[in-house]
């Protein structure tokens, strides 16, 4: 990483850098933190910047130290968007709000998109209707992906919790996932030893992994809030790229991560929470009529 970006990711230099900005005779404007350099060209289609300043940062983790660092006299001028991640799961949503923070309705925005009529869209773009059958249809496809999303969502859930340190940072599924019969077939033990492998830091072992695994079994996670929209557009790269029903081969999460933001409208995104509370704020786009 460069020096520059690494300084761009400093909580206390973009701290600083808020601060300074409110020196600026338009610097006191909304702040809104959020994670990354893809939620800025999903939120760029929504947030009003006349009257908000968008800043992205790296991670959950930067957000939330930005956040808890920032000096309570100006923080009235911050608010932060962040993937709720486990937040749902574990009742972290009230705590984050009144830190001004506010969480996605689902684990993550990629899951709140596949959940809306994008997916469908996404879907109808890359089916070959050329070739018939009546099985493979929107909703057995996203049943097929959230089967093996929920068991990798388990996974994420032990590392959070525990603090496991396992790395999925740019993982790939190619090696433990095999498509059979319409379907997707996770082979565990493969990505178990993969996990440990590249977790240089990690505390936890296989077996102690396998058996927490079985231990959650009998949870009752809800999928949109276990399952890593990551993990679903990698393994729906891998289905479509199998598939003799689907067009093209050189699918990947990043290209269908794509298409999902582009075609994730404004009257898709106003059926969640997220919208409502960025409306509340005042912070949303108000479109113009012409003429």
């Amino acid at each position: 990483m460069s020096s520059i970006k690494e300084a761009s990711n400093n909580p206390r230099n973009i701290i600083n850098s808020i601060l300074m900005s409110f020196n600026h005779p338009d610097g006191k404007r909304k702040n809104l933190i959020i994670e990354g350099k893809t939620d800025v060209k999903l939120f760029k289609n929504f947030i009003d910047e006349e009257q908000v300043k968008l800043r992205s940062v790296t991670g959950k983790d930067n957000v939330l130290k930005v956040m808890n660092g920032f000096p309570v006299n100006n923080k009235h001028f911050l608010h932060a968007v962040a993937d709720a991640d486990f937040d749902h799961v574990l009742k972290k949503k009230d705590e984050r709000e009144r830190n001004k923070i506010y969480i996605t309705d689902f684990h993550d925005m990629e899951i709140m998109m596949i959940l809306s009529k994008s997916f469908d869209r996404l879907f109808n773009e890359y089916r070959d209707y050329s070739v018939e059958n009546d099985s493979i249809n929107i909703n057995k496809l996203k049943s097929v992906i959230f089967g093996v999303c929920k068991e990798l969502g388990k996974i994420r859930y032990l590392n959070y919790v525990n603090s496991y340190d396992l790395k999925f940072k740019n993982i790939s599924y190619d090696d433990c996932i095999a498509f059979k019969n319409d379907s997707l077939v996770l082979d565990l033990d493969i990505l178990l030893h993969k996990l440990i492998q590249r977790s240089e830091n990690r505390k936890v072992s296989i077996d102690v992994l396998r058996t927490e695994i079985l231990e959650l079994e009998d949870e009752n996670f809800q999928l949109e809030q276990v399952c890593c929209g990551h993990d679903f557009t990698k393994l729906l790269a891998i289905f479509l790229k199998e598939s003799k029903y689907f067009e093209g081969k050189n699918h990947n999460s990043d290209k269908l991560e794509s298409s999902l933001r582009l075609s994730f409208s404004k009257n898709e995104f106003e059926s969640f929470e997220l919208y409502k509370k960025l409306h509340s704020l005042g912070m949303i786009k108000i479109l113009k009529a012409i003429g």
